[in-house]
């Protein structure tokens, strides 16, 4: 067994000797062959690098035209498998190419007739080849519902602005 607190890194072992659960022991292995030579183990307990998240825009209607899901990413080398999802409905990704040492992707989702109104969770993954896991979360609204106008409820505040002020 690998002990939990064991660092990351490659190391090199071989076997001397073998005994079974009966006390027998048995110090000429050479028949074993690789084993016997020395072989090497690499531990990762690491998740790869997940970074530099980005959305096109945090507010979605498919009513107003703004209904395509626009996610870029990178991740380290060593990322395996590389997942998103916003509300656990897969986005298509692909690897777009390199930054630095990093891969960069790029994810797509079209918010469509299925999807409902509300605030959605957009969640990115990658998967190392020894298991470990990088995850990050984004927040995201899906809003159908033009606005409805009352009769009289809009009102000019303030009564007096100047160029660039916010009314």
């Amino acid at each position: 067994n690998v002990p939990a607190a064991a660092p990351s890194g490659r190391y090199t072992f071989g076997v001397n000797s073998i005994e079974d659960l009966a006390g027998n022991r048995a110090d000429d292995i050479s028949a074993a062959g690789e084993l016997s030579q020395g072989a090497a183990l690499t531990i990762d307990s690491e998740a790869p690098k997940l970074e530099a998240i980005v959305l096109n825009r945090q507010n979605f209607s498919r009513v107003a035209g703004f209904d395509e899901l626009q996610l870029t990413f990178n991740t380290g080398t060593d990322a395996a498998t590389v997942t998103a999802t916003l509300a656990d409905v897969e986005l298509t990704c692909s690897q777009t190419g390199m930054a630095g040492a990093l891969n960069t992707w790029a994810c797509t989702r079209r918010i469509d007739a299925a999807d409902t109104e509300g605030v959605k969770t957009v969640k990115v993954s990658a998967l190392d080849l020894a298991g470990n896991t990088a995850a990050e979360t984004r927040s995201v609204t899906l809003d159908f519902t033009p606005p409805t106008v009352v009769a009289g409820s809009m009102q000019l505040s303030p009564e007096l602005a100047r160029a660039a002020d916010r009314v």
